[in-house]
């Protein structure tokens, strides 16, 4: 894991501000966070609350959250090669279609 290994914390920072400076020379349209780590690593930068706009059925988890970094709409969704229960059948579906329905795509 990085954050046990000499200098971890430089790297971490380094790409912090990296990732900053890389969003306001491109200005997406949207920014899509995926797994935990992006989301602790860049929540120093939203612009407001972190809230969930898709749970799934039992409204126990969040599919995918959203907040915005510099004004850009940014979504969390949990990582796709990690955790199955999040990213396959009908909760796989159902972040599809709200993604579809909500992401600037032009």
């Amino acid at each position: 894991m990085l954050k046990k290994r000499t200098g971890a914390k430089d790297a971490i920072a380094y790409c912090q501000k990296a990732n900053k400076e890389l969003i306001s020379i491109l200005l997406p349209k949207n920014i899509i966070l995926m797994g935990n780590i992006a989301l602790k690593e860049l929540t120093p930068f939203f612009d407001k609350p972190i809230i969930a706009v898709l749970k799934t059925k039992d409204e126990k988890s969040a599919l995918i959250r959203q907040t915005s970094i510099n004004g850009i709409p940014t979504f969390w969704i949990h990582h796709p090669s990690m955790n199955k229960k999040f990213n396959t059948g009908e909760n796989l579906a159902l972040k599809k279609k709200k993604l579809e329905d909500i992401v600037e795509y032009n």
